[in-house]
């Protein structure tokens, strides 16, 4: 009797972990959203809100706090006129929002513009619109349709600024995560990343534009998932998921 249980036991061992007794992905419970399991990660877009005066003043930067990544804007200047076409980003171009689930928040601190060349801060600009801000969501899912990520973050920018009645720039280019939810055992990851940003107009009267990614990555003990998303936003507040 005893040896009959023995040999059941090692034919139970044998054929879990052939992937024959509950299927092949049974020993990879931790599957991510994709190609073999579901489908395509989308990113579900939640809405538009304007911020309100209260919650602006928190996006509205204080310059001298503003970190950059662009050396040729830092030291003061005169704005030439020539230069009103050209648009640099005095800010950031690549920053990180979420580490090992963490949420990062430096409102005042990780922020990206689209402003004429000599131009220091939004202040010395005219004319802005209020701070807008769109909404989207982010959901994987494993083999047994369970959310093991939720991640949903906020997509802030403020346009319109004008140099002397000229131009539409853009200001507080920002990524801000609003919800994270994630399952023991896996772990999320996400940073922003700037790479350009352009002059949709002429150079007399120049339209900011700038592209804005989303990379992120999802790990657990056994696989990673990687994925991005971009948009790109303008100067007369037109904002596009890429």
């Amino acid at each position: 009797m005893g040896t009959s249980i023995r040999r059941i036991f090692l034919i139970a061992i044998t054929a879990l972990f052939s992937g024959q007794a509950f299927g092949s992905n049974f020993l990879e419970p931790m599957n991510l959203l994709g190609s073999e399991v579901v489908g395509d990660v989308e990113v579900t877009y939640l809405g538009t809100t304007i911020i309100d005066d209260a919650e602006a003043l928190g996006y509205l930067n204080n310059c001298s706090e503003l970190k950059t990544d662009n050396e040729e804007n830092v030291a003061p200047k005169i704005l030439d006129p020539a230069d009103l076409g050209t648009i640099v980003n005095v800010g950031r171009k690549i920053w990180k929002v979420v580490e090992d689930n963490e949420p990062i928040y430096e409102v005042n601190r990780q922020l990206a513009s689209a402003l004429p060349k000599g131009i220091e801060c939004w202040d010395q600009l005219e004319g802005w619109m209020p701070p807008e801000s769109a909404h989207y969501g982010i959901t994987y899912k494993n083999l047994w349709g369970i959310s093991v990520v939720d991640f949903s973050f906020r997509l802030n920018y403020t346009f319109g600024g004008q140099y002397k009645g000229l131009g539409r720039f853009l200001n507080n280019i920002s990524i801000t995560p609003s919800l994270i939810n994630v399952m023991l055992a896996y772990h999320f990851y996400a940073d922003v990343e700037v790479p350009q940003v352009v002059n949709l107009g002429t150079t007399a009267d120049p339209i900011a534009g700038a592209e804005i990614n989303l990379n992120w990555r999802v790990e657990t003990a056994i696989k990673k998932s990687q994925n991005n998303v971009s948009f790109f936003v303008d100067g007369q507040g037109r904002l596009k998921q890429l």
